[in-house]
């Protein structure tokens, strides 16, 4: 692989205004217009900094960079950061939908029968859909983002038994489809 010297912003925004690219800038995103086209590249840089540095040439497939350059130790400790913390919120959503989710029934069934809209099913739905399990799938989604296990494009586009034995899958199908579930 070719090392690439890491350009500095203003020498980023100085190579896209001489291949015809408007450069807009905000707060939190980068554009990359290109001047015959109204198609937007937007992305957050900051989600792609950890992996590619600073160098977001607009030649590449940022995603699958990032994916490459990702190793299978961060991988894998993602992965197992992930395990642990659904781990810990299927244990304990076990015991909080014993006590909030009979509690989401009562009320549910309190309110149906008062407003004359009782549906059992709603209501019993209320045992696995309450505040303590949203919360704990808010708790997930946010590892889901906090750790993230990014893959190639032809990790996604291969078969399962492909990436389980290949030197560029195998960290994120053991750690993150096979491990974390």
């Amino acid at each position: 692989m070719k090392d690439t010297p890491e350009l500095n912003p203003l020498q980023q925004v100085s190579n896209n205004l001489a291949k015809g690219y408007k450069y807009i800038s905000d707060a939190k995103y980068r554009y990359n217009v290109p001047s015959s086209n109204t198609k937007i590249d937007r992305f957050n840089p900051d989600e792609y900094t950890k992996y590619l540095g600073n160098n977001f040439s607009s030649g590449i497939d940022r995603d699958d960079a990032r994916a490459r350059a990702q190793g299978a130790w961060a991988k894998l400790g993602n992965a197992s950061m992930k395990m642990v913390g659904l781990t810990l919120t299927t244990f304990a959503e076990t015991f909080t939908n014993i006590t909030v989710g009979t509690a989401e029934i009562v009320n549910r069934t309190i309110n149906g029968v008062i407003d004359d809209n009782y549906s059992a099913a709603y209501s019993f739905a209320g045992f696995y859909d309450n505040p303590a399990s949203r919360t704990y799938d808010q708790f997930n989604e946010y590892l889901e983002k906090a750790f993230p296990n990014y893959t190639t494009k032809k990790e996604q586009n291969s078969a399962w038994y492909e990436n389980a034995f290949s030197t560029t899958g195998a960290a994120n199908f053991w750690g993150d489809k096979f491990l974390k579930n």
